[in-house]
């Protein structure tokens, strides 16, 4: 279980603002120490929780005063008056839209590290059917990834030989482990070469997940140069969300 200061730590790291050393020394104890990189991806968790939170919020109050709007309306047009009580709540609407936008992104401008937490979801396609054989160590590691565990999960999808054609999709599930828990470099050890091989029939989304790991960096411009290459190559795993990352970066 993570200290008070090991919980600090991470909350800069998630928010973009550990840097140099500091952060690498971090990153080293993330690969070392799966209580750490448990405490990181519960924090990762909740940030998420707590961002859809207060879009709700937001939402929920933009309609309450557009609500007022909608009821304080004049029946009758009227030419020569001003309504200023409507005009003052539609300023309030607007208002409101612009704070909540400001509080959605975290009270600042969107960063690689906020972007990722925005995209970052397991791949779950391929997996075993949950209940088949719940003793299994596969079935075993598969319930600690799609709970979020993913440093327990990284042993057994370690183990299963790289080159395995019955189960090719269990290196993307350790890849994606990796990036859960907060290992980028150990995910694109992983995810790269899967990325790079044209024969690889997770290379479009080993390449989304690559691309990610650079975003959990902070490395901006690497993240883009990924996308365009792959938009090059005409990756289409995710495509959307490709596009708007792209524009989304382009304003950094």
């Amino acid at each position: 279980m993570a200290n008070e200061k090991d919980t600090a730590l991470i909350l800069d790291y998630l928010a973009g603002k550990l840097a140099g050393e500091a952060r690498v020394q971090l990153e080293a104890r993330l690969a070392a120490e799966p209580d750490l990189a448990e405490e990181l991806a519960v924090q990762r968790g909740l940030n998420l929780v707590l961002k859809a939170g207060r879009r709700r919020d937001l939402e929920a109050r933009m309609r309450k005063v557009s609500a007022q709007v909608a009821d304080e309306a004049p029946m009758e047009a009227q030419v020569w008056r001003v309504n200023w009580r409507g005009v003052g709540i539609a300023a309030a609407v607007l208002l409101l839209a612009v704070v909540g936008v400001f509080i959605y992104r975290g009270g600042g401008p969107m960063t690689p590290e906020a972007l990722y937490a925005e995209n970052f979801a397991p791949y779950t396609q391929g997996g075993p059917v949950r209940g088949t054989d719940p003793e299994s160590a596969y079935e075993q590691a598969w319930e600690a990834y799609l709970g979020g565990e993913y440093a327990a999960a990284i042993p057994f999808f370690a183990s299963v030989p790289p080159r395995d054609t019955i189960y090719p999709q269990v290196r993307v599930f350790l890849g994606v482990s990796h990036l859960g828990a907060g290992q980028p470099e150990s995910a694109r050890a992983v995810l790269g070469p899967i990325a790079g091989d044209p024969e690889a029939a997770y290379r479009e989304v080993a390449a989304w997940y690559v691309g990610l790991s650079y975003l959990q960096e902070g490395q901006a411009k690497a993240a883009v140069d990924h996308f365009q290459q792959g938009e090059a190559a005409g990756f289409r795993y995710n495509w959307d969300r490709v596009r708007q990352l792209l524009q989304k970066m382009e304003k950094m």
